[in-house]
Parts: structure tokens; sequence; C-alpha cells
């Protein structure tokens, strides 16, 4: 099915938003210039792909920090989405590719 247009977008994810699926579906949306979408990440200052996008958004793209494992981040998050988008504004669809691992950080054995 085609890309809706015309609609607000919150894309969500810690790293994707910023690589792989996220940032394909981010250049998508993109295309249709009548659709605003905002895209968080969990480290918005190292995600080079995604601001290189914005700079040619012409204001459709909105890059916020967000890391959905941390409830401040969440909770910092809604005021500068809402400033963005505009008070009770809504957000036509929400596409969430971030996950919560629920073992703690100190446990995760990295290779």
């Amino acid at each position: 099915p085609p890309l809706p247009s015309g609609v607000r977008v919150h894309i969500t994810s810690n790293d994707s938003t910023s690589r792989g699926i996220g940032l394909e579906l981010t250049k998508q949306l993109l295309a249709i210039p009548t659709n605003t979408v905002v895209a968080t990440c969990r480290n918005p200052n190292s995600a080079t792909d995604l601001h290189a996008l914005k700079a040619i958004a012409q204001g459709t793209l909105h890059v916020v920090c967000l890391d959905v494992a941390d409830e401040a981040s969440i909770r910092a998050s809604v005021p500068v989405v809402t400033s963005l988008l505009g008070d009770g504004a809504p957000i036509d669809y929400i596409y969430n590719n971030a996950a919560v691992v629920s073992v703690p950080r100190s446990q995760i054995v990295k290779n």
C-alpha cells in the first residue's frame, strides 16, 4: 500500500531512526513533503544520517532525544514533541521500533 500523506508521524527507536528500518521509514515518509516526522533516538548527536536527512527535509523532520528505557527521558521528550507539533495537535501514526530490556545493565555481558 502507498505511504500516507499529510500526516504527523512519530518514529520511536533507541538506535534505529539513525540506521536500518527506522532510517529507511523516515526517508520514505519524508519523500512526501506534506508529512511531518518526529524521529526519536537515544543519541541524536551521533545520528549523522538522520541529521543529513534533516538538512534537506525543509522543516518536516524533527530529531528528539528519547531513551525508552529511561522514564525521565520519556517525560522530558513530551514537552519537546508538543512544542514541535503544537499543543493538542494529533500524532497520526506512531512507529515504535525500540525494545526495553528488563535485565539490569550490570548483568548484560558485552562481547
